[in-house]
């Protein structure tokens, strides 16, 4: 079956020049029935509708049937015999002026009857004869005056249908003749489509002689960043939201982004804290990213003598180290003084004492260190006193020496030492009376 149907395209396209792909439509057809002869009347089909496509051409087919009733009463007073012929036409006026017609067969019939038998004709007995018949035609035809059956309205055809009968033999007679014909004329029309199967070229229409271009969808959906374009696949616009066309080229906002709504949509700015309390967090707008400045200050606990605190990026607060206040110098107290927020070194004498008072009390110097001692001056001034240290009473003292007043005189008697006053006179020894021997 389909290969037939494949013949029967390649015939029409060979007919009419079509391509493969041509389609047909056939409107209602126009017909009329059980009509008697000799008259005429318009018949009428739609026209080519040309939102259909491309009318390429139009095939006319006509079908007609004639059918008579001949009755025929002799009224002769012999028998007598009679040819009678009969014949029918049907003429279709078409668009481009000529006629299309379809002639049915000629019959011819031919009789004897007796002579007439009656008074009044009564078509019956021997001396009358009746016949029926019945003619069938089809014919189909093309054409190329396409102006013509395109819409809208109606293609209108102006038939004529006749009928003819002839009678030949003895001229009295009665006869009744009913002579019918029944035709119906349809059309094919064969057209292209102008559909070239694109949605996005928008929907193609056709005056019927050629194809228009269709009017492209409007896909602008009026969103600045939305990518506007036509799916061919899905038939439909379609809007795709381009974030780069709401980049405002500051990337410490945020990336703005497209809404296919609503357009561009304020981005949402890096929270750049990194939960170090003692760093500066920001955005840095050169480099496009997040920023940790450390602040040493935020560290400052306000104590100098533990150390500057400082700031770790990444640990946070850091412990400073203590500053060292050694000054190498082994006699002095090294301490820092949180009042003045520096180191001090005061000296303690004490830390140079050798233990030993008769050398002096050594002091200590904060530059030079531990200093000898003045040893203590003993002298009393009095000049008979034997002036000493000593280091187990950690005194001076003043030992009186007699020997140093001594004048060297017996009689003026022994000079003393006073640790006070000095030498003293001796007291003379006193004179003593020498007696005699008895």
């Amino acid at each position: 079956m389909r290969d037939k149907l494949m013949l029967l395209v390649v015939l029409v396209g060979l007919i009419f020049g079509l391509s493969a792909s041509a389609l047909e439509y056939s409107p209602d057809c126009a017909e009329f029935s059980n009509k008697t002869t000799d008259w005429n009347r318009t018949l009428s089909v739609d026209k080519f509708d040309p939102s259909l496509g491309v009318l390429k051409g139009v095939k006319v087919s006509a079908d007609a049937c004639a059918s008579q009733l001949f009755m025929l009463d002799s009224e002769d007073s012999e028998p007598q015999c009679w040819t009678v012929v009969t014949n029918a036409w049907l003429s279709a006026a078409m668009p481009d002026g000529k006629d299309f017609v379809l002639s049915l067969p000629e019959k011819t019939n031919q009789f004897c009857l007796s002579a007439d038998l009656d008074e009044e004709p009564d078509f019956k007995g021997d001396d009358s004869f009746s016949f029926f018949i019945k003619e069938c035609v089809k014919d189909e035809r093309t054409y190329n005056d396409l102006e013509n059956w395109i819409g809208p309205g109606k293609v209108e055809f102006r038939v004529i249908a006749k009928g003819i009968t002839d009678v030949a033999g003895s001229s009295s007679f009665d006869q009744r003749v009913r002579t019918f014909a029944n035709e119906t004329i349809c059309v094919t029309y064969y057209y292209e489509s102008c559909d070239d199967g694109l949605w996005c070229n928008g929907i193609e229409t056709s005056n019927g002689l050629i194809c228009l271009p269709g009017t492209p969808p409007d896909c602008s959906d009026g969103i600045e960043c939305t990518i506007d374009f036509c799916n061919e696949e899905t038939d439909r616009c379609e809007h795709r939201a381009d974030d780069s066309k709401c980049d405002d080229g500051l990337w410490c906002n945020g990336a703005e982004t497209c809404d296919p709504a609503k357009g561009c949509q304020p981005g949402t700015p890096p929270d750049c804290n990194d939960g170090i309390e003692c760093t500066i967090d920001f955005c840095n707008e050169e480099t496009d990213r997040c920023e940790h400045r450390p602040d040493d200050s935020k560290c400052d606990d306000g104590i100098f003598c533990n150390g500057a605190e400082t700031c770790d990026p990444v640990e946070g607060c850091l412990p400073g180290t203590p500053p060292d206040c050694n000054d190498n110098i082994e006699c002095t107290i090294d301490f820092c003084n949180e009042e003045t927020d520096r180191c001090e070194h005061r000296p303690d004498d004490s830390k140079c004492d050798d233990g030993i008072f008769c050398n002096g009390a050594e002091t200590c110097d904060p530059v030079e260190g531990c200093l000898l001692g003045t040893p203590p001056d003993c002298n009393d001034n009095i000049e008979c006193t034997i002036d000493f240290c000593n280091e187990e009473t950690d005194e001076c003292e003043h030992s009186p020496d007699d020997s140093k007043c001594d004048d060297g005189l017996w009689c003026n008697g022994a000079e003393t030492c006073d640790p006070v006053k000095g030498c003293q006179p001796g007291t003379p020894p006193t004179a003593m009376t020498t007696s005699s021997a008895p």
